[in-house]
Parts: structure tokens; sequence; C-alpha cells
């Protein structure tokens, strides 16, 4: 995806370099018919708990 250095926002796929944006990976979850589920983001590797 591309992103914007100062804010997130997804502005497609493709030409990011070229279109002055910044080209990052993303993992995609699955969460199921969750209507409502949530992510914490932490910036220390290593601390992602396992799922109950």
């Amino acid at each position: 995806m591309c992103v914007a250095e100062n804010e997130f926002k997804i502005t497609g796929v493709n030409d990011c370099y070229a279109r002055g944006y910044q080209k990052m990976g993303f993992k995609e979850y699955d969460t199921g018919r969750q209507g409502s589920w949530m992510v914490q983001l932490s910036d220390t590797p290593g601390t992602q708990e396992s799922p109950n």
C-alpha cells in the first residue's frame, strides 16, 4: 500500500514512490464474523500475546 509520511492515509497500491508516497507492507488478519475487534500496536518487538 502507499502511505503518506505525516498522516496515515492509504492512497492506492501503484507507483507509490513516483507519486511521493512511501510503500509499506501490511498483514491481513482474519477476524471471522466478528462485528467488533481491536488491534493493539506496540513498538517493542516480541510482545505479541497468544490467542486464547
